[in-house]
């Protein structure tokens, strides 16, 4: 086995220098090597910052700021949604994309350094069966977060006269989306703004033309369903339907509706042999005077509805049939916020039967 033995201490011979001590005998020596050292500390911390700042000020120019937002809302759209209780205003440019229990508005791209990106606002609705409080239900959905995102700058707010909670989320002081938990109509209303934190302020902009309505009672409607063409819907008790031979028609009970003179119907229903149009396809050739097209989704299929002067339509391509629900502008505001309320929820009970 081999033998280890203790290190011995080694004395420094007679001719050795100590350094400490001679820095001590040599103050002047000393005292430059400090002053060199802090020297250049301080030029590599120059010299640093001024690298930063150069790469911050390039990072800077290379997107552009974001543009000003309108404060006129005047020429805005209006989203309304008489089933989960809302309406809100969006700009023109902005698509309208819907589907169940969700609604989702998204602008245009938008310059990001060099690459391009959007931006969008959610709203997603649920009954709030369990009767949470406001506070019960930002605690659950803080704790359901992801370590990585926590909320940050939370605020107590006030969206249409009701309690709201306000809160940005992310991590490490970024800041990915924005949060807002409003109850109402015994629903909770989740919406989520989301895209680079500069853009924000338009879709807040949105947030905050957002108005709670009656939502509408369709309990005792009755129910339309047609066996040839494979669909049903609902429609009020007080309404009645005529068939034609690719068309249904409803029509309000004892109240004849005129446009230019001639008696017209509320809202119809036309189907035709699929002609291969896509919601998109359709939506294109049917814009023609410059009205704003919604995408939506009726009984889970792709479809696309389009506004304008002249009233609006919605169009659904489905078993080799092209369906078109229409009504028309009558040119009476009071009458027409009342059929499109109907409309609407004919859209949303609208479902395919095979």
């Amino acid at each position: 086995m081999p033998q280890y033995q203790k290190s011995q201490n080694i004395e420094p011979t007679q001719n050795s220098v100590n350094p400490i001590n001679f820095l001590k005998s040599k103050p002047e020596i000393f005292l430059t090597l400090i002053t060199a050292a802090s020297l250049a500390i301080v030029l590599g911390l120059v010299v640093d910052a001024t690298v930063f700042l150069w790469q911050w000020g390039n990072n800077k120019k290379s997107a552009a700021p974001p543009p000003p937002v309108e404060n006129n809302i005047a020429n805005w759209q209006t989203y309304r949604n008489e089933e989960y209780g809302f309406e809100v205003k969006y700009p023109g440019e902005w698509e309208v994309l819907t589907q169940e229990g969700r609604i989702e508005l998204r602008s245009g791209s938008k310059p990001a350094g060099d690459l391009e990106t959007n931006v969008g606002l959610s709203i997603s609705v649920m009954e709030n069966d369990k009767k949470l409080n406001l506070e019960q239900i930002v605690i659950n959905n803080e704790t359901n977060k992801q370590d990585t995102y926590i909320y940050q700058n939370k605020e107590n707010i006030l969206i249409d006269g009701k309690p709201a909670f306000k809160a940005d989320i992310g991590n490490w002081g970024m800041v990915q989306a924005q949060q807002y938990l409003i109850i109402a109509n015994g629903k909770i209303y989740n919406i989520i703004i989301d895209g680079l934190q500069e853009y924000f302020k338009e879709p807040e902009k949105i947030v905050s033309t957002f108005k709670f309505i009656k939502p509408f009672d369709t309990s005792n409607w009755q129910t339309y369903r047609n066996e040839e063409w494979g669909f049903e819907g609902k429609y009020p008790e007080n309404w009645y339907y005529k068939e034609a031979e690719n068309s249904i028609n409803f029509y309000i009970e004892n109240k004849d509706l005129m446009l230019e003179g001639d008696l017209i119907f509320a809202i119809s229903i036309s189907i035709r042999s699929g002609q291969g149009q896509t919601p998109t396809d359709w939506a294109e050739s049917k814009n023609k005077y410059n009205g704003s097209i919604v995408y939506l989704k009726l009984d889970g299929h792709d479809a696309a509805q389009v506004q304008d002067y002249l009233g609006r339509e919605t169009f659904i391509a489905y078993n080799l049939h092209e369906y078109v629900i229409a009504s028309p502008n009558f040119g009476d505001v009071e009458m027409n916020s009342d059929i499109v309320n109907v409309y609407n929820q004919i859209l949303s009970t609208f479902k395919f039967i095979y």
